[in-house]
């Protein structure tokens, strides 16, 4: 069924108008809670305005959510445009509930709750829904009776896991990311990955499920020299660019700081970070829209609805553990914009290492996985085969080994990964060096799951629980293919190890399929 037209026009991409259909289908088949899932720069503010603009006609009233207050200002400006009422609820702003639009952040939602009740709801659309989902589970528990639509890009929490279960009842994908570079709406991106840092032992946070900002940023401020970051960065100087710095003091170092910076080098750079007030961050965010700044230092600001279509180079030097920081983080320079054909991501983190290419297309986890777990596993199966970096030219790229940019084939011998340690060290790894390593660490999922199992056993574990044990020592579930491991619809997991297979059941099975 298609979608009915607003009172106020507002044009809709195609793959838009499937979006809104598709959650509409599932709302008509009892769904309530439902997650939209596009690419970051596909235009889900647009939906959310066209939702919004659709309560006009129904006599219906929705509320709008976010977590920040940039997020809420960006719609209302387009409805004051627009000459549509609404209310806005933050701090500071005089509530007016009358109007059938309440756009809110979910701070101020809860701090007035209480004292002052909230406005009535029969459609919630929640932005960055990946964010704040304890509130937001508040929220939706607060509005039995609404719909809610909760939109994302990356549909999993700080756990990695997925988000549909207790939160959202559904999931909806809107498109791809491979089908909007197709179309022409999104980028296709070049990575360029000079050199990661050493990041071995530090710290990750149990609440955001990432490295520690402040251990990260004393790590990268030991392993990494300005003025290799800037060598990096002139050949694309030409290009508006967002630095994702690990912390508040290297960004604000990195702009400004005694020695080398970008203003020392007479290049126009703000630090945005959260110490700043709310009108200072406007201001620096404003100039960079307009122009006026070349580069614009964030610490974990613009990760999310941050929409600058000039911005195409990123640099990236905050390592992420969590795919979705990572993707949330890419997205930010893949609007197109005149005549620009590609992005540039500055690799300095190591993260196109660890996570998919910015032009693919995520597999996002299902019940007890975890994104690392996914995309591990299909890095081992070559379902999604690692980046190679050229050792010519540094252009990441996906296989075959011929660089795309300079044309160069690596030899087993070429240097493919430069890792910064301490002191100015740097520790080369060669392409030979990638499948010994590749193999190790499958050697070692295989003694973690047998040890598992035989740890099982002599506790009188069943293979489910083995799985915790498992969990408890990699980090990450186990996942085949492994010996000794049922189909995952097997009743067998419900039993004792004991039950389903002997010690020499366990040593023969591992031996066989070295």
């Amino acid at each position: 069924m298609s979608i009915a037209e607003p009172q106020t026009e507002i044009s809709l991409r195609g793959y838009q108008v499937h979006s809104i259909d598709g959650v509409h289908d599932l709302m008509r088949g009892g769904k309530k809670r439902i997650l939209l899932v596009l690419p970051t720069g596909s235009g889900k503010r647009t939906i959310a305005i066209w939702w919004l603009l659709r309560a006009l006609k129904g006599n219906r009233r929705v509320l709008f959510v976010t977590d920040r207050t940039l997020l809420v200002d960006q719609p209302s400006d387009e409805l004051r445009e627009m000459a549509v009422g609404h209310g806005v609820i933050m701090g500071g702003i005089l509530h007016e509930f009358h109007h059938d639009i309440q756009l809110a952040t979910i701070q101020a939602l809860q701090a007035r709750e209480s004292e002052y009740g909230l406005p009535q709801a029969d459609l919630i659309i929640i932005d960055e829904s990946h964010k704040a989902i304890d509130a937001y589970k508040w929220l939706l528990a607060y509005y039995p009776s609404a719909k809610a639509v909760l939109l994302t890009a990356t549909p999993v929490g700080p756990n990695g896991k997925t988000l549909v279960g207790d939160y959202a009842d559904s999931l909806f994908e809107g498109a791809t990311n491979s089908q909007l570079i197709r179309e022409g709406y999104l980028l296709p991106t070049r990575i360029f990955a000079p050199s990661e840092p050493d990041i071995q032992g530090v710290r990750v946070s149990r609440t955001t499920g990432e490295y520690s900002d402040k251990a990260l940023g004393k790590r990268i401020q030991a392993v990494t020299c300005f003025a290799n970051l800037f060598d990096e960065w002139s050949p694309f100087a030409d290009r508006q660019t967002i630095v994702f710095a690990p912390s508040i003091d290297y960004a604000n170092g990195l702009v400004q700081g005694p020695g080398d910076s970008f203003k020392a080098r007479g290049i126009q750079a703000e630090a945005l970070t959260s110490k700043l007030r709310g009108k200072e961050q406007d201001r620096i965010v404003d100039a960079f829209r307009a122009g006026e700044l070349r580069v614009l230092v964030s610490v974990d600001m613009l990760r999310e609805g941050f929409d600058v279509p000039a911005a195409s180079c990123a640099v990236d030097l905050q390592t992420n553990k969590q795919l979705r920081t990572y993707w949330q983080k890419v997205g930010r320079i893949k609007r197109p914009h005149h005549d620009q054909q590609y992005a540039i991501y500055v690799d300095m983190a190591g993260n196109s290492w660890r996570f998919p290419h910015p032009d693919d297309d995520p597999t996002w986890p299902a019940g007890d996985e975890d994104t690392q777990s996914v995309v591990e596993k299909e890095f081992e199966s070559s379902k999604r085969p690692r980046m190679i970096r050229c050792p010519r030219c540094g252009h990441d790229h996906k296989p075959p080994p011929k660089c795309p940019e300079c044309h160069y084939e690596p030899t087993p011998h070429d240097v493919i990964r430069v890792i910064r340690m301490g002191n100015g060290k740097l520790k080369e790894i060669r392409q030979r060096d990638i499948q010994k390593v590749q193999k190790s660490e499958a050697d070692k999922r295989r003694d973690a799951w047998r040890g598992a199992l035989f740890a099982g056993m002599n506790t009188g574990k069943t293979l489910s629980q083995c799985r915790w044990i498992f969990k408890n020592k990699t980090g990450n579930w186990p996942f085949p293919p492994l010996p000794c491991m049922p189909d995952r619809s097997s009743a067998e997991w419900d039993l004792r190890v004991d039950q389903v297979y002997s010690k020499a059941d366990i040593m023969r099975n591992f031996e066989t399929t070295k």
